[in-house]
């Protein structure tokens, strides 16, 4: 996976309560140009707007289960190997 800034944003909403809370309010759905990308950041938007808390991968992939009309299969095995790649790069 790639270091392109779309992935950071999701990992540090995964991972990061400060960064989250600072930067959610001015993300949007429509700024993240993969699929699988504008999938995660919604489950992820909708965690936290139901929680109020961060969510955890398998939080994600228990939201994403459970919208199973709204994603097909290949969607969601898609989704799971981009969340499991989700992590936040320790600076050396």
């Amino acid at each position: 996976m790639t270091d392109r800034i779309e992935i950071i944003i999701l990992s540090h909403l995964l991972f990061d309560e400060t960064y989250t809370r600072k930067v959610l309010p001015f993300l949007k759905e429509e700024y993240f140009s993969e699929s699988v990308e504008r999938v995660a950041f919604e489950k992820i938007y909708s965690f936290i707007n139901d929680y109020n808390s961060l969510p955890t991968k398998e939080s994600i992939l228990i939201q994403a289960n459970n919208d199973a009309d709204n994603i097909s299969d290949s969607q969601y095995k898609e989704l799971s190997e981009f969340v499991k790649e989700l992590k936040i790069k320790k600076n050396k």
